[in-house]
């Protein structure tokens, strides 16, 4: 954890104003500056040693992010009114990433790169709502276009590693020309839908919608090698239909659902790798109920997702993970929740979701991993808080949060046995402050968030463990300066 630092600057403002009896709305204005050096994961001897040396010196990743939004409404009478949005976004990231550090034959020389993405964006949405008091209907009608121009630069870097720490020390970029990705993109994301929603009785009601996404990306690639410049553009339909009961605090619903998600700009342009990724297509069927019986409130949804040409990411032989479309995937699992109110102070809160992810029909690396688990996709994971609420002025709550075991590989070869964290938060109001304390990870815990293997690939360099935060500490204090 030697390599983990970070500084994180933000600004936000917002102005909500009301002009008259038909016109209202707000303005807003974000702005974040963001360093954070990249530790990267290590290998499985440094994970069983419970070696927090970090194999980084100089990855790092910064981002400058510019938000304004402009938001304004008419209300044309009491059953409709009119909403539009403008956007602006400035958004600047340079990084030196450890995901792209990658092997060559020599053992004390390595591979990566230093790149840059510049985009602006203008973005206009706008939504037109009528309420049908007589039917007890509401229709939804929306647009929304999205402009963006980007631009990307990569320099290849040369990187010697000392063989005796095992550390990253230096790097430098070859002589005369280090240039390796140099494009810049012009991308249109249009879309329309309408969302129809009725109450068919007192008890049952009715969620239509069906939405056009359009994407045109126009890439122009500066360097003679890489992808070539082209346009490429993907269109889609996407419906949804569902039905909620409720009667008394108990309840139900039933949805059938299509996902529509393109690839991005810099999964599919990559001179790097990567020529081209289909876009990822989804179907989703749902239900799921609820109810309340005095002090105890209980709700789950059961679901089953099927995607076809899904992105994941595959770590390479020379140990950089890139994207590629999978032939398909199912996804089911069962997500519930009990609530339970002890007293006016003591409240129970358990979350949990069972879920099995798995390839279909899918081929990595000229390995057949159909029927296989996902790697990295835990079956099972809980979160069980205790809230306890002294008086109106002191909150505290305990937090255990529990993560099965999963495959770290495609093979379902080799298995990561999961986590048990335990987290403490306070809050203490007096007057107009609030002071808070958080202790995460109270026990210390040594754990990885996610830990993966090259199923490809021999010895401990194979692995790839991320690792969770050991305990630490965060106080607050938060003043309201005016009632």
């Amino acid at each position: 954890m030697d390599y983990s630092d970070f500084s994180k600057k933000a600004i936000s403002l917002k102005k909500d104003f009301t002009v008259n009896k038909k016109w209202s709305g707000y303005q807003s204005f974000h702005f974040i500056n963001y360093y954070a050096q990249m530790t990267g994961s290590v290998d499985s001897i440094h994970f069983a040693q419970k070696n927090f040396t970090s194999l980084q010196s100089f990855t790092f990743r910064k981002i400058n992010a510019l938000r304004i939004h402009q938001n304004l409404q008419y209300t044309w009478n009491a059953n409709s009114f009119s909403r539009i949005n403008l956007m602006y976004r400035n958004n600047t990231m340079d990084q030196n990433p450890t995901y792209s550090i990658a092997s060559t034959n020599n053992p004390i020389k390595f591979k990566g790169l230093e790149n840059s993405n510049h985009f602006n964006s203008v973005v206009i949405d706008m939504q037109q709502v009528w309420n049908f008091k007589n039917i007890k209907s509401k229709l939804i009608a929306g647009g929304y276009w999205d402009g963006t121009k980007q631009n990307i630069f990569a320099h290849f870097i040369n990187i010697i590693k000392d063989t005796a720490s095992g550390k990253y020390i230096s790097f430098n970029k070859p002589t005369p020309d280090s240039l390796l990705t140099a494009y810049n993109t012009s991308i249109s994301n249009k879309a329309v839908y309408l969302n129809f929603l009725a109450t068919i009785t007192n008890t049952l009601s009715m969620n239509l919608t069906m939405r056009y996404d359009n994407f045109k990306y126009l890439f122009n690639n500066t360097l003679n090698t890489g992808t070539p410049s082209s346009n490429n553009n993907f269109t889609n339909w996407t419906p949804k239909i569902g039905f909620t009961y409720n009667r008394n605090n108990i309840g139900g619903y039933i949805n059938y659902s299509g996902g529509f998600v393109p690839p991005q700009i810099t999964e599919i342009y990559n001179a790097i790798r990567i020529p081209y990724l289909l876009p990822q297509q989804f179907k989703n069927f749902e239900f799921g109920a609820w109810g309340q019986y005095k002090n105890l409130y209980a709700e789950f949804s059961l679901y089953q997702l099927n995607g076809e040409n899904e992105i994941i990411s595959v770590r390479q032989a020379d140990g950089v993970n890139l994207n590629q479309n999978s032939g398909s995937t199912k996804h089911i699992g069962i997500e519930y929740q009990l609530k339970y109110k002890a007293s006016k102070q003591l409240e129970i809160h358990w979350n949990a979701t069972n879920t099995k992810h798995t390839y279909q029909n899918t081929l990595i690396k000229g390995t057949d991993v159909s029927g296989n688990e996902m790697n990295a996709a835990p079956r099972f994971f809980s979160n069980l808080s205790l809230y306890w609420n002294v008086n109106a002025k002191w909150q505290s709550s305990l937090e255990w949060q529990h993560q099965s075991s999963y495959f770290m590989d495609e093979t379902n070869a080799t298995t990561y046995p999961g986590f048990d964290v335990l987290n403490y938060r306070m809050s203490f109001k007096i007057k107009r402050n609030e002071f808070w304390l958080n202790l995460l990870n109270l026990t210390n815990a040594y754990y990885a968030t996610m830990a993966t293997k090259n199923f490809s690939v021999k010895g401990s360099s194979a692995y790839s463990y991320y690792m969770g935060e050991p305990r630490n500490i965060t106080i607050g204090w938060k003043w309201t300066i005016t009632k």
